[in-house]
């Protein structure tokens, strides 16, 4: 969460839960302005009030606002990854949202300490995405892809096969878009290796952030429909806007050659940074 300021509650953390799962140090810590937040081996992956509401998210705004202005009605999404529960919660509250989630754990603390709730139209999948992805049946009008591990992502899951895979599993309408911390200034290979590799599978791909010069949340869209372009209007959504990515000279992800772990180091190293500056050790530290 780079865009979330950390600042208001600098050493005024208390750790309120913690316990290991098969994947990650997972703790809850709750802030002196009433926020509860999901760690995950040592970096924060979901903030949100007592009442349940997500601040200063506005990645997820832009998904929301895509979901509607791209399917008037009757839209089916399908959510890689959960974390807190904070997309599933702004994206539920119009539409139907499969998830899917790897680890069991989290799915328990999101329902215990963010009141996560889902209506009889909203599952949760406890898999793999990608095993997901490959054995299921069911079509998507909108995949959304919001996969992290702690400050780090499953690498397999942009790769060309990956993705292939993804196209697979969405109607002749669908979008798929994922959202990636990183920098789109041209300083840092990660996101154009990332687009050149969803180009070579998706006739039509636009990238979008919020300030091009600094490390950030970044959405990268995939459509077969060479018309389609997501509308960024200020006023419904005034933060986000289509970025120029060279790719050119950028490597292919593939599952033969996958070089996104070393791609992700300097976005990684970064962020780190940033994070443990504004928030302090206690919650980076992992038991």
């Amino acid at each position: 969460m780079p865009g979330f300021d950390y600042r208001s509650f600098e050493g005024q953390i208390k750790i309120i839960h913690q316990e290991p799962s098969l994947y990650a140090d997972l703790k809850i810590i709750e802030t002196s302005t009433g926020l509860k937040c999901l760690v995950m081996d040592g970096i924060m992956q979901t903030c949100m009030s007592g009442d349940g509401f997500v601040p200063d998210a506005e990645y997820i705004k832009e998904i929301k606002h895509l979901a509607g202005e791209s399917f008037l009605k009757g839209v089916n999404i399908l959510l890689l990854g959960l974390g807190g529960g904070g997309m599933v919660k702004v994206l539920t509250e119009d539409y139907s949202v499969d998830t899917v989630e790897l680890d069991s754990s989290i799915i328990k603390l999101a329902k215990e300490y963010f009141n996560l709730e889902l209506t009889d139209d909203d599952n949760i999948f406890v898999d793999d995405a990608r095993t997901y992805l490959k054995n299921g049946h069911k079509e998507y009008d909108l995949i959304v892809s919001d996969l992290y591990f702690g400050s780090s992502m499953p690498t397999y899951m942009f790769s060309q096969e990956a993705f292939e895979l993804v196209k697979s599993r969405l109607t002749d309408r669908g979008v798929f878009v994922a959202n990636i911390v990183g920098r789109i200034d041209g300083t840092d290979d990660m996101i154009p290796s990332i687009v050149k590799t969803l180009s070579s599978v998706f006739p039509n791909v636009t990238a979008a952030s919020n300030d091009p010069g600094k490390l950030d949340n970044i959405l990268v869209y995939g459509s077969m429909d060479i018309d389609y372009q997501p509308e960024f209007k200020p006023g419904l959504t005034n933060r986000y806007q289509k970025q120029s990515v060279d790719y050119e000279s950028s490597q292919l992800i593939t599952d033969d050659r996958n070089p996104l772990d070393l791609l992700l180091i300097k976005s990684t190293t970064e962020f780190l940074s940033i994070y443990r500056k504004l928030s302090g050790y206690q919650t980076s530290f992992v038991n």
